[in-house]
């Protein structure tokens, strides 16, 4: 789960230090009410949170015998 709050906290990382990226834009397009590109961010980390969640299954599944798949 940290991985994941890692993902949340690069925006405030990149505002904080002005490094450009989604969450510089993000934080640029907010208050210009900029819908498509509010929208795209969002979408954009929701996808990233499917695939760190997705590969965590995964990781977790192979380190412990116990779990089982089907």
């Amino acid at each position: 789960m940290a991985l994941i709050a890692s993902w949340q906290g690069a925006i405030i990382t990149e505002v904080v230090f002005g490094w450009p990226g989604i969450g510089n834009l993000l934080n640029l397009a907010i208050p210009s009410t900029d819908a498509p590109v509010v929208i795209g961010a969002a979408v954009m980390y929701a996808y990233l949170l499917v695939a760190t969640v997705l590969i965590l299954d995964i990781i977790y599944s192979i380190l412990d015998p116990r779990v089982k798949v089907g």
